[in-house]
């Protein structure tokens, strides 16, 4: 575990910035939009940031992809496993795709067929919640833990993907930042 995974460490300008830099490679430039509605009803101008545009259809693959980069040597060759519904599985299985990192996605058997499909097109190992990986994430198997649970919010370099990409921002009405 390194120094940003651990619970008392406070995320750092630096760190904003290397969150970036790491996962640059893997995600789609997305644009920030005028809200008119919004900027109406709250007297100042609120902008919306379009990650629905990102490679995998959310915000999720810049947390994937920063807890895939930071991983030790050994977490990259063991794999990662997590339990998830859709988005955070699907961005998790696309950013360890890219990084050559096997990923275990524990699915509910009730999983939107489409987001199953694209986990296993990225080479993602799905299983579902009544098997073995349920039960090793839940604490009730006999498995050791040598695989990093990678919990949608829980580790500190997940927290970096909307910081990464405040680290460009400016006041330019026409800027998009990765």
């Amino acid at each position: 575990m390194d120094k940003n995974e651990s619970a008392d460490h406070i995320v750092s300008a630096k760190d904003v910035f290397k969150a970036a830099q790491l996962i640059n490679p893997l995600i789609r430039i997305t644009p920030l939009e005028t809200s008119e509605a919004l900027t109406r009803m709250t007297g100042t101008e609120v902008r919306l940031k379009l990650e629905n545009q990102q490679n995998t259809g959310s915000f999720k693959l810049r947390g994937a992809a920063n807890v895939i980069a930071n991983l030790s040597q050994n977490e990259r060759e063991i794999g990662v496993i997590a339990p998830t519904a859709g988005n955070h599985g699907l961005a998790l299985a696309h950013a360890g795709k890219a990084a050559r990192v096997p990923v275990t996605i524990c699915l509910p058997e009730t999983a939107d067929p489409m987001k199953l499909a694209a986990m296993e097109a990225s080479n993602a190992k799905v299983e579902f919640f009544h098997a073995p990986a349920y039960r090793f994430l839940s604490g009730r198997s006999d498995e050791p833990r040598s695989r990093s649970s990678v919990l949608p919010g829980k580790r500190p370099n997940g927290w970096l993907r909307m910081a990464s990409w405040i680290a460009g921002s400016n006041n330019s009405q026409e800027e998009t930042v990765s």
